[in-house]
Order: C-alpha cells, then structure tokens, then sequence
C-alpha cells in the first residue's frame, strides 16, 4: 500500500513539474489591431511543422493579432492559430469595433471545395479576405445560406454552397490499460 503511495505520489510531482514548466513557456497576452498593407498578405498555416498559404487578407480591413513572435504575428482564424509575415501588416493606432476575441464554442468544421472569399456581412458584397481550399475553418453559428465563423478576430461569413461539407469534432479518450491495486 505504501509502495502505491509513493508512485502516486512521484507522478503527481511529476505532472506538477510539467504543468509549470508549460505554464512558463505560455507567451504573455498580446492583443494588436493590425491591417494589411496590401492585397497580397497571405495567412498561413503550420501542416507537418511547416508554414503553407492557408488564405489572404485583403488591404485596408482590420484585423485582430492575438500574439507576436519574431517575423510573425498570430491570428485566430475558425480558432486555429495562422500566421502572417509582420512587414505584410502595419499595427493600427486608431479606434475601431470588431467583434471580441473570445471564440464561440463552434458547432462544426468546414472546408471549403475552393478558394473562397470571405465577407463581413452575410451576403456578397465586398469581400475582405480569401480562405484557400481545404483550409479547415470552425463554424461558430448558421445564417441562412451562410456559416458565420471567426476571422482574424472579427465575425465574418462564408457561402454554404462553397464548402465541401461539415464535420462535427467530437472528442475521444483512449485508455491504453488500467491497473487496479486490491
């Protein structure tokens, strides 16, 4: 019994250990208004530990940059994280309203069948930045023919005809043994 105390108790430790090293690796809060510079400011994506083009933000649109590392600023988009390279982007002094960066719990995933643009209102208008194809994006609510989602920190909107279908995540555990003491 006391044997099982001490393993216990030495895997507590050890989590704890972890879990304050995890803490400490966690960047400080960072909250920038930014905007592209440009028509060309691609986001991108980490697949495999690599970055690749996942869409575009259009120029003159604000955006929401969550976090800041070296040549990089971190967005929320569908509440995945995506980069974008900082000189495509200038940091923005005045004041304006977009939507709070708290995600919405998301009621599915989407991928869109192409490149698809994104809009600030539910219905085309002028689009305010570009989802390439197959980039997974959360839906956070439905609109009619359209599916609002999170993008860059504002709500925005894609056509239901546009992506390929929906998938509900759904979470699972795994037990690889359990072991019982008597």
């Amino acid at each position: 019994m006391k044997r099982t105390s001490y393993i216990v108790a030495a895997i507590c430790m050890a989590l704890l250990a972890i879990v304050i090293a995890a803490a400490r690796s966690i960047p400080q809060h960072f909250e920038k208004k930014i905007e592209a510079t440009d028509d060309r400011t691609f986001f991108c994506r980490k697949v495999h530990g690599r970055l690749e083009p996942a869409g575009k933000l259009y120029k003159n649109q604000p955006f929401y940059a969550i976090q800041y590392n070296k040549n990089w600023y971190v967005t929320e988009i569908g509440g995945k994280p995506y980069y974008i390279y900082q000189q495509r982007v200038k940091e923005l002094n005045r004041s304006f309203t977009l939507s709070p960066l708290a995600s919405p719990k998301a009621i599915q995933t989407v991928r869109p069948k192409e490149n698809i643009w994104v809009y600030q209102a539910p219905r085309f208008g002028q689009p305010i930045g570009v989802l390439y194809k197959n980039t997974p994006v959360q839906a956070i609510a439905t609109h009619g023919d359209w599916y609002q989602i999170m993008f860059a920190g504002t709500t925005a909107y894609i056509h239901k005809k546009q992506v390929a279908g929906l998938a509900t995540e759904v979470p699972i555990i795994v037990y690889h043994h359990i072991v019982t003491y008597s």
